[in-house]
């Protein structure tokens, strides 16, 4: 794979304990094989209040936009507690639906830093989703 700018891990869901659930840990997990790996310096929580399940895996409910724990900060925790360096952790804890991760973590965190060549984590069901909405003026691939 070649060098990427930064490395965007999309949030999944957090369990009713406020901790990744098993598909957003998975996607954690993945993004920190790929910077492991040496593929981008830099990696993007992304994800704000989102949904929560529980130990069956149902969605229960969406939290409220003032809640706490937030989506990204959950996983930038996670990242740290496995030695990535906080100076190489950005979040974007606005916005959980997909669209609004992008646009959020576009003006946050890649425009300002010029970051255009990316690779987005998350499941193969929502790969194609991602790349469709960052398909203008972003180089995205997908890993899931």
């Amino acid at each position: 794979m070649t060098q990427k700018d930064a490395i965007v891990i999309h949030s999944g869901f957090l369990t009713t304990e406020g901790v990744l659930d098993p598909e957003s840990l998975g996607r954690v997990d993945k993004g920190l094989e790929l910077l492991a790996q040496g593929v981008a310096s830099l990696i993007i929580m992304n994800g704000g209040p989102g949904c929560i399940r529980d130990a069956d895996g149902k969605v229960l409910n969406h939290l409220d936009p003032r809640s706490n724990p937030l989506q990204a900060p959950v996983m930038a925790a996670y990242a740290l507690s496995r030695g990535v360096p906080a100076e190489q952790i950005l979040t974007q804890d606005y916005s959980s639906d997909t669209v609004g991760e992008v646009l959020f973590n576009l003006g946050m965190n890649l425009t300002p830093r010029g970051l255009r060549n990316i690779v987005a984590v998350s499941t193969a069901y929502h790969g194609p989703r991602i790349l469709t909405i960052t398909a203008r003026g972003y180089n995205t691939t997908s890993e899931n």
